[in-house]
Order: structure tokens, then C-alpha cells, then sequence
């Protein structure tokens, strides 16, 4: 199994953007991860895109994404969508950038390769890509600067949802203008956080619109073994949300 895939997008008004998925493995959990709001993807086999414990053929998650929603636009009631689900509506790169660029990718950095690691030379922080500016110079120099990554593998791209195309793969809204910076990070040592995959979102409004009542969720296509015998929680005191597998329908 390769741990990169690109495919090329084609939307319905013929506007191409390439996007990639990587597999992130490290630690117990292997997850397919995409640069248009994927969190977990099926694209890559075609299968359930997260497999928990790692070569166990256990996948607990089918597919994910990020959604941003606004029910108010400049004051006015206006729903509006950014989401990714089985289809996306965000492409790849900064707000108002050509998503078909080839640094508009997803970037890795293991931090133990340090500068060895071949995207540390070229960590994209003209993107927006977290980094620590040793000297204060603001000028990204790799021989004294470094990304700024958190655990042990940490994965960064960007996207937006600006390309008001790609909106008739959902639901044929106006974009939002949107751009989100994500990162997908964890741990690789034994104890809880082996069995964790961490994520953060920096969602900025880059358009010019007044954006109300913004509600952000997580769309999760959950399969724990069979698919129609998942059920999900949460415990709001918690900040938490949980699924299991309860009885097959009658």
C-alpha cells in the first residue's frame, strides 16, 4: 500500500484541482488523510479510510470531514456551507490561490529526522505552516529556524472552500470564504497516547462577508464491523463523543 495518493478532481463547471491523501501510521492507528477537509478518507482503497489497531484489518471509521456552517451572512439569514463528507467542498491551497499549485500539498515532519526530514527545508510558512523564528528575523531560514510540530509525526496543509464549483458536490451554497490551516499530529511511545490522533483546525474568514451563527461538526461515516449496527454519544460536560456497536435491526 503506498502512503501517498493524488487524484485529480474534476468539478462540474470543469475547474481542476489535484489533491492528495497520505497515510498517517504513527503510532497503533493508520488513517488516510486528505488537503480538502478529509479527516479520514475511503478514497485512497476504497475501504474504510482509519484502521485501529494498526494491521489489525479493523477499520472503526469509514469516513470523516470537517464542517463549518453559517446561518447568517452579513447580517441576513443566509445558510451556508463548508464540508466534506464522501465529497468536498474546499480545494486544496490558500483562500484565492490556484488549488491546482504543487505546494499546495500536505507536508510531514517526524521529529526525530529533524532537518534530515526533506520537508523541513521547505516547510511552507508563506501558508501559513507553524514555525519558530530562532533569530526573530521573520525570515525563514531552515539552517536556523525550525517547523514548529507537536508529538512525533505531525502532518500540515491548508485549504479553502472559495471556489464556489466545488460547492455543488454538497449542497449548492454561496461559499463562506473560508481558509483552514489543519495539522494531524501524535505520539509513538507505548501508553494511552499510542491509540490517539490528535487534530487542529485555524479557521479564518478570508472573504469580506459578516459571518453569524457559525456552528462547526465533525461528519463521521462510522463502521465497527457490521455498518448498520453503530450507534454514537456524547457527554457534553465531557467534551466528549463516543460510538459503539449496539443489536442488528430486526
Amino acid at each position: 500500500m503506498k502512503s501517498i495518493i493524488k487524484v485529480l478532481l474534476i468539478t462540474p463547471i470543469m475547474v481542476f484541482a489535484t489533491l492528495e491523501f497520505q497515510q498517517w501510521n504513527g503510532n497503533q492507528i493508520s488513517n488516510w488523510w486528505g488537503n480538502n477537509g478529509t479527516i479520514t478518507s475511503h478514497i485512497p482503497t476504497g475501504d474504510g479510510g482509519m484502521e485501529w489497531p494498526i494491521e489489525s484489518g479493523d477499520s472503526p471509521v469509514y469516513s470523516s470531514g470537517l464542517w463549518v456552517i453559517a446561518g447568517q451572512v452579513n447580517s441576513t439569514i443566509d445558510i451556508r456551507s463548508a464540508a466534506c463528507e464522501f465529497s468536498s467542498e474546499y480545494t486544496p491551497g490558500p483562500w484565492g490561490s490556484d488549488p491546482n499549485a504543487l505546494e499546495h500539498r500536505i507536508y510531514k515532519i517526524r521529529s526525530a529526522d529533524g532537518r534530515a526530514n526533506p520537508d523541513w527545508d521547505i516547510w511552507p510558512v508563506d501558508q501559513g505552516a507553524p514555525w519558530i523564528d530562532a533569530d526573530e528575523n521573520g525570515i525563514y531560514d531552515p539552517s536556523i529556524d525550525s517547523p514548529d510540530v507537536k508529538g512525533d509525526l505531525y502532518y500540515w496543509t491548508v485549504f479553502n472552500d472559495g471556489n464556489q464549483g466545488t460547492h455543488s458536490n454538497l449542497w449548492s451554497t454561496l461559499p463562506l470564504d473560508i481558509e483552514v490551516t489543519a495539522a494531524m499530529y501524535g505520539f509513538e511511545g507505548p501508553g494511552p497516547l499510542e491509540n490517539t490522533l490528535f487534530m487542529e483546525w485555524d479557521i479564518k474568514n478570508t472573504g469580506t462577508n459578516e459571518l453569524g451563527s457559525v456552528y462547526l461538526g465533525l461528519w463521521q461515516d462510522i463502521d465497527l464491523g457490521s455498518a448498520i449496527n453503530d450507534y454514537i454519544g456524547c457527554s457534553p460536560d465531557l467534551d466528549l463523543s463516543y460510538h459503539y456497536v449496539g443489536s442488528l435491526p430486526d
